[in-house]
């Protein structure tokens, strides 16, 4: 009996005690916790009043954690930065100018500069075309899509600013006249073309010059024209030793025209280059007193075709002479 009186006589004190227990349990639990925050507090106190050197490491702690550290942690941080921005790589060069693509023909609006421009223009690339006419009066189709330039190649300033994206010269300026304007025209405008050239970064330069002529090329009154061509040769071989190329035909056939005319050449030319290919004519076209008429003429499609291979780099020799251009 006492012990069934016991037990409900002591359950409320039991339920008292528990409560206790939990309540001392929580409350030591929250002291623990701020046990950290109070040893902080005590040691920026401390180090405000005795201002020892661990007084200042607890007071920078304590400013540290509290964000107010006087601007030396965002120092620190900027310095950093500047840092990495230092060891960081330069930036990249800017890129290089696009590459040297299109043919220019000198004399391109004459008989041979035509047939070189639609050489080029077949086989996809860009050209310009510079004679003293400029532009060709007809409206053949392939016209358009050449870039016409109206200059005089005696004066290279009207010329120089065109030969930024040039990479090839051919020339075909070349005409007759008394001495001083054949040398004029067949050797000077050639040489100051091929000396701007060469100053303004042009690749490789061709000129379509003359088959060689012994005992003629000093006698008047083609005397010009011939002295004008050589005087060229030597020049450009100069100046491009390793990339001219000289075509030395004789004689040149096919449609040419004289402003809207068409002249056929090829109804002399056709014949002649026939009847010089005979083994009997190519004997005597060796002698000097032959050599100027029966001298095998070439088609101008053929002259067309070796300069511009010879302008592209497909062609290397530096002469070509009648039987390289077959």
């Amino acid at each position: 009996m006492r012990g069934g009186s016991g037990m409900r006589l002591f359950s409320p004190v039991r339920i008292v005690l528990r409560k206790s227990t939990s309540f001392m349990n929580s409350l030591i639990r929250y002291k623990r916790l701020l046990l950290p925050v109070q040893a902080l507090r005590f040691s920026t106190a401390a180090g405000k009043a005795g201002g020892g050197p661990s007084g200042k490491s607890g007071a920078a702690a304590a400013e540290k954690l509290n964000g107010n550290d006087g601007g030396s942690t965002g120092k620190a941080e900027n310095s950093e930065k500047k840092k990495e921005d230092q060891a960081s790589p330069p930036p990249p060069p800017p890129p290089p100018p696009p590459p040297r693509s299109k043919v220019l023909v000198l004399g391109g609006n004459g008989f041979v500069g035509n047939a070189v421009c639609m050489e080029a223009l077949s086989r996809g690339f860009e050209v310009a075309a510079m004679s003293r006419s400029g532009r060709p009066e007809r409206e053949d189709g392939w016209i358009s899509d050449v870039e016409w330039i109206k200059s005089d190649a005696l004066e290279p300033d009207s010329y120089v600013n065109y030969l930024s994206p040039i990479q090839s010269i051919v020339s075909c300026i070349g005409a007759f006249g008394s001495y001083k304007y054949a040398y004029e025209i067949n050797g000077t405008a050639n040489i100051r073309a091929a000396r701007a050239a060469n100053e303004n970064g042009v690749e490789r330069f061709v000129f379509i010059s003359v088959k060689q002529y012994k005992y003629i090329e000093s006698v008047p009154p083609m005397n010009g024209y011939f002295q004008g061509k050589r005087a060229a040769e030597e020049e450009i071989q100069k100046l491009f030793p390793n990339h001219s190329t000289i075509l030395r035909p004789g004689m040149i056939y096919g449609e040419r025209y004289a402003g809207k005319r068409k002249i056929p050449l090829q109804l002399i030319g056709q014949p002649l280059a026939a009847l010089t290919s005979l083994s009997p004519i190519k004997s005597l076209a060796k002698y000097p007193i032959f050599q100027l008429t029966l001298t095998q003429p070439l088609p101008v499609e053929t002259v067309a075709r070796n300069a511009l291979r010879a302008a592209i780099g497909e062609e290397t020799r530096a002469v070509l002479e009648i039987d390289d251009m077959k």
